[in-house]
């Protein structure tokens, strides 16, 4: 064999077991799956569904609010994300809560120390807002945080859309021709 011919057949074993790998990885999404589909050309808005088939270059989605399935190719799809499941937003909320409600509290605090109404046994005012801040804080806390379990939301990540394909073509006594075709 020449140097040409075994440097070809070294490429085209490297590149067929590279796509025997590709092939073992599991999909990181099947149909059944809640995906989101960003393909402005096709909808401005963020298309979000059950995925019903994927192909080579197309998926098929349930999309919510449509009567009949969308097939959509791969072209114009700009981002591709599965849902995780569900979370809720109590933590945020509860953040949101606690900041709101202790500054009301530290409001409230010299509202009340007004006019020396804190001012007996010396200075108390700040002390006075301090403890009406933390109070509010902890109160604005548990009233976000019960605001915000009722409010569910998907977790989503993004699917990478980039896949390489290799093929091998006999070409009889003149040997093998390999193919590589990746799409980003």
């Amino acid at each position: 064999m020449t140097a040409p011919r075994i440097l070809s057949l070294v490429a085209a074993l490297v590149l067929t077991a590279q796509a025997d790998l590709l092939a073992q990885q599991e999909p990181p999404v099947a149909p059944g799956d809640r995906v989101r589909v960003t393909a402005p050309t096709i909808d401005p808005d963020p298309l979000v569904g059950t995925l019903v088939a994927l192909g080579a270059d197309t998926c098929v989605l349930e999309v919510e609010g449509r009567a009949e399935q969308l097939a959509l190719p791969f072209g114009p799809v700009q981002k591709l994300e599965v849902s995780l499941g569900q979370k809720t937003k109590a933590g945020q909320y509860a953040g949101i809560g606690a900041l709101v409600g202790g500054a009301m509290g530290v409001g409230v605090g010299f509202a009340a120390c007004s006019g020396g109404a804190c001012e007996a046994d010396g200075d108390w005012t700040g002390a006075v807002a301090v403890v009406f801040g933390v109070g509010g804080a902890g109160v604005g806390a548990l009233l976000g945080a019960a605001i915000g379990s009722g409010t569910k939301v998907d977790d989503w990540a993004v699917v990478d859309l980039q896949s390489v394909r290799v093929g091998l073509t006999p070409l009889g006594r003149r040997g093998l021709a390999v193919s590589v075709s990746i799409r980003l």
